[in-house]
């Protein structure tokens, strides 16, 4: 996994992260892997949590628990997307996924 989206909530938030990733499904073709961070029960999102041991107030924490796991996954490059900021149209998936890394680079 050379780029991924993670997308930060927390358990109350859920559902609306849940909305979001449904939107990023439908919005972003063939998108980078969404992986999840702050939430406690993994079950909510089978196969897109990434372990949370901070403490669930401290968003910092747990953001920079996501980014050292993602880094160990192998992951050079992620978008962050908040779990209330999801796409209401289509993304420019050729500019996301190839360009704009490549850009960064």
């Amino acid at each position: 996994m050379n780029l991924a989206i993670l997308l930060p909530t927390c358990d109350a938030y859920a559902p609306v992260a849940g909305f979001t990733i449904r939107r990023i499904d439908a919005w972003w073709p063939g998108h980078p892997e969404v992986l999840v961070c702050g939430i406690t029960r993994q079950s909510t999102f089978p196969g897109r949590c990434l372990p949370c041991t901070a403490d669930p107030r401290d968003w910092v924490g747990i953001a920079l628990e996501a980014v050292a796991e993602l880094r160990a996954r192998g992951c050079a490059w992620l978008y962050l997307i908040l779990d209330d900021h999801p796409p209401f149209g289509p993304c420019n998936a050729d500019y996301l996924i190839r360009l704009l890394p490549e850009q960064a680079r």
